[in-house]
């Protein structure tokens, strides 16, 4: 199955543009019981869920179970909820149909979603219809400027970054950057390359996989080069297994880093060496880490919802829409007229410190952090610039704290 480093065509053209210019976990799921005797509410959620590219199957199983569960639990303050999904199979022209979907079914909201191949047409059909987005993956700099857009991570750009940063703070001091040979990929290093200085370390290769890619022995080596010590691993799925399959055989001793937005700890068993030696880094940890306990909330609405989903097969992406709709239950439930789409984004943006299990810190949506004047421009709406380092022993996640990444952007708040 192709997973979510797909998005990286979307985020390197950001970078190319740019190159041009943990709190409380005690509060636990819902226990209400308020019987549903008001109006639906329409919850909607843009995701690529079949098709040849990028399909992210947890994602729609999560955002099910979330409605399931909570409407099992009174609903939005007794409105049933009603999930509008819209499968845009990686095609641009049906996230543009999705996008207006939603506006005809009048969706208060396009949560858990993900759009990669017309993130224009998306944004600004939702945008001119008053509908936030809230805790998708923002790959672009239509996303990351958007003030109607409200995700709990801090974007696929700076995940980027924070995979060479976490190299560096583990002792690789010389990082290569592994990842899709598209055009805008050569404008790369003009992103990283300062991140990695200041985080103490140098970014000394950015090595291109092409699509038509057989022999990856060559794609190590290039990441051994100039005296690189560890490598940051962001393609698809297929290339990931190739590359880690060479990794394996030869047993280099570089350090390898890796998003866990699409690893479970199931599909890392299957990795072998390469999966223990990796350092995993997202804005929410491995599904089944024991030190992060704010990730029993997400397995009680995973499972109460009937996803099937299990801790050990969890990855980030079911997890993510489950935070989602945490934080816009927490928001919308103090709503005291219409539930539209204009009330909601007000809700969004009058929230403060909401509890998020302790999974990411309080949270307030609309607290943008100044990504400073050498990307602030780009950079424009982070509200949550905390990523997780972790590892993996064999059998779950091991947390070993998280990091701002914008204390290594330049010129950038951290606050």
């Amino acid at each position: 199955m192709l997973k979510r480093p797909l998005r990286l065509a979307a985020a390197l053209t950001a970078v190319a543009l740019v190159a041009a210019a943990c709190g409380s976990s005690s509060s636990t799921p819902s226990t209400t019981t308020t019987k549903l005797t008001k109006s639906p509410v329409v919850i909607g959620q843009i995701v690529p869920l079949t098709g040849q590219g990028l399909q992210l199957t947890q994602s729609g199983q999560a955002m099910k179970a979330a409605i399931k569960y909570y409407n099992a639990h009174g609903g939005l303050n007794g409105h049933p909820l009603v999930l509008d999904q819209c499968d845009t199979q990686y095609i641009a022209s049906l996230e543009a149909q999705c996008a207006q979907k939603l506006v005809n079914d009048h969706a208060v909201a396009d949560i858990g979603g993900d759009t990669n191949t017309n993130v224009t047409a998306v944004q600004s059909t939702l945008d001119a219809a008053g509908i936030p987005r809230i805790g998708m993956l923002m790959g672009s700099i239509t996303e990351y400027q958007s003030m109607n857009d409200y995700a709990i991570e801090p974007g696929m750009i700076l995940m980027l970054g924070g995979m060479e940063v976490e190299l560096i703070k583990h002792g690789a001091k010389k990082v290569s950057m592994v990842t899709v040979d598209t055009p805008q990929a050569a404008q790369l290093k003009a992103l990283l390359a300062p991140i990695a200085v200041a985080a103490g370390g140098e970014l000394v290769n950015v090595v291109l996989i092409p699509g038509t890619a057989t022999d990856y022995t060559q794609y190590l080596t290039a990441a051994e080069a100039n005296g690189a010590t560890g490598a940051a691993l962001a393609v698809g799925t297929a290339q990931a297994n190739a590359f880690v399959q060479v990794y394996n055989q030869l047993k280099p001793t570089l350090k390898m880093s890796a998003s866990s937005g699409t690893y479970s700890s199931d599909d890392l068993k299957k990795l072998g060496p390469w999966a223990h030696q990796a350092y995993y880094t997202y804005g929410v940890p491995i599904g089944n880490d024991p030190k992060v306990p704010g990730l029993k909330n997400v397995s009680t609405v995973l499972t109460e919802g009937g996803s099937g989903l299990t801790p050990a097969s969890t990855e980030g992406q079911a997890i993510i829409p489950v935070m989602a709709m945490r934080g816009f239950m927490e928001a919308a439930g103090t709503i005291t007229g219409d539930i539209t789409g204009k009330s909601v984004q007000a809700a969004m943006n009058a929230a403060t410190n909401l509890n998020m299990w302790g999974i990411t810190p309080p949270w307030t949506p609309s607290k943008y952090i100044s990504a400073g004047t050498t990307f602030g421009s780009i950079f424009a709406n982070v509200s949550n610039p905390f990523l997780y380092d972790e590892g993996w022993n064999g059998t779950n996640g091991t947390d070993n704290g998280t990091f701002n990444m914008l204390k290594y952007v330049p010129g950038a708040t951290v606050s």
